[in-house]
């Protein structure tokens, strides 16, 4: 659904409206066509709708009382739009969020909301893809403390040029406080996409962390490397 921001006349418009498609790059504000997709129904996909169904299902079997701390915490869980506006979650909404977030990193659902805290982050992080060698390194500071899941993503193989990666990256394994830098992400990566990226192709691998308690999140941390 697209979203319009208006003043005397709009200022921004964003997302779909009937077969247009409205977003803003660095050159400026721009409409396409709209393209749907072809919908291979894979493992992965299949998977992700499974967790929703399960999530709603589990929902709807909660308490009054555990759904509505739910609707009272949403105000503490404010995010940004894509205009930059603070905006709320429903409660629903907050409830899945945590809740994909403890799927992803292979932990329980929670039924009550959390109070929102700090949560850990890597100081650095960085990959080098050695095809030649068969390793995939993940270098990474500080230490991952106890109670805390980092869910990593991947790219398959990427031409060098390209450096916009939202729509590729897939989950190819979860690290616990056990996993120390450096990392070797050979095994999950071929596990995923069947070969290590060919020399001359890029990768990006991105990482967050999860409390494996609450589902709270880190921002999500990149890096890229061309394969050697």
């Amino acid at each position: 659904m697209g979203k319009v921001k208006f003043s005397a006349f709009i200022v921004d418009i964003r997302n779909k409206v009937g077969g247009s498609v409205f977003s803003r790059n660095s050159a400026g504000a721009y409409v396409r066509n709209k393209v749907t997709p072809i919908n291979p129904q894979s493992v992965a996909q299949q998977a992700v709708r499974n967790q929703f169904a399960f999530l709603s299902q589990n929902w709807r079997a909660l308490t009054p009382g555990q759904r509505q701390s739910f609707n009272d915490a949403v105000g503490s869980f404010l995010r940004t739009d894509i205009f930059g506006d603070a905006v709320s979650p429903t409660g629903l909404q907050l409830y899945q969020r945590l809740n994909r977030n403890l799927q992803a990193a292979g932990q329980a659902v929670v039924t009550t909301p959390p109070t929102p805290g700090t949560v850990f982050t890597f100081d650095t992080f960085t990959v080098i893809a050695a095809t030649g060698l068969g390793t995939m390194e993940a270098t990474f500071t500080l230490a991952i403390p106890a109670g805390t899941s980092i869910v990593v993503r991947a790219t398959p193989p990427q031409s060098a040029g390209k450096n916009f990666f939202k729509s590729e990256y897939r989950q190819i394994t979860v690290l616990d406080n056990a996993d120390i830098s450096p990392f070797d992400l050979a095994t999950a990566y071929t596990a995923a996409f069947g070969v290590l990226p060919p020399v001359g192709m890029k990768v990006s691998i991105a990482v967050h962390s999860v409390v494996n308690a609450s589902g709270l999140n880190s921002a999500e941390l990149s890096a890229q490397d061309i394969a050697v």
